[in-house]
């Protein structure tokens, strides 16, 4: 059931309160040993205060982030749901990306799953470019593109080009081999598709 804008912000003040009285517990010389707090001398207050904020947003959307995980993998499928149709986490995720445009799964799930799998492929183009943009050496988020383009979109040629990049931006073996698979059948179908449509042509 999709949470109404006025539960949504409610949801979110009630955390916003738990995880201050939380922070609140933290002693000023943990904060500082840790990288929590910075010391806030005449003209650095500012930046003080923007640090504090900074981490004091991930730390909610990671909150939000353990609440859409405990649904849609145990809540939602518990009742029989498809969890890659489950509109009511968009909102949260939403609000996660907003809160830490850095969260490259909540990216990933948006805009590679469940936008799609409910026929919203433009907003999942638009939701998984954003990502990037904030993202540029997410391989992970490359591979989604690739995925969405190939599949839902039926473009080989912008799926490769989307494949090529998240092997570029590869750092490990396991992406590394992932993404060369994904750049080889994809090349293989570009050819295929150039290939029939000569036939066609000629």
């Amino acid at each position: 059931m999709r949470l109404s804008k006025a539960k949504q912000k409610l949801l979110l003040l009630a955390v916003l309160f738990c995880v201050s009285g939380a922070l609140e517990g933290i002693t000023d010389q943990t904060g500082y040993q840790n990288g929590y707090l910075i010391s806030a001398t005449a003209g650095d207050e500012d930046r003080a205060a923007f640090q504090v904020l900074g981490e004091f947003r991930v730390v909610v959307a990671n909150i939000l982030w353990s609440k859409v995980v405990d649904h849609y993998h145990h809540q939602y499928m518990a009742t029989g749901g498809d969890w890659s149709k489950n509109k009511a986490l968009l909102p949260i995720l939403h609000t996660i990306t907003e809160l830490d445009p850095h969260f490259v799964a909540a990216y990933a799930l948006m805009g590679g799953t469940i936008l799609p799998r409910t026929g919203q492929n433009a907003l999942a183009v638009t939701t998984l470019n954003e990502g990037i943009k904030n993202n540029p050496n997410s391989w992970e988020l490359y591979r989604e593109s690739a995925l969405l383009f190939a599949i839902e979109l039926n473009d080989p040629t912008k799926a490769l080009a989307m494949a090529k990049n998240g092997l570029s931006h590869s750092n490990d073996e396991f992406s590394k081999n992932l993404m060369t698979r994904m750049c080889r059948t994809l090349a293989k179908r570009v050819e295929k598709d150039n290939s029939n449509s000569a036939k066609t042509s000629s």
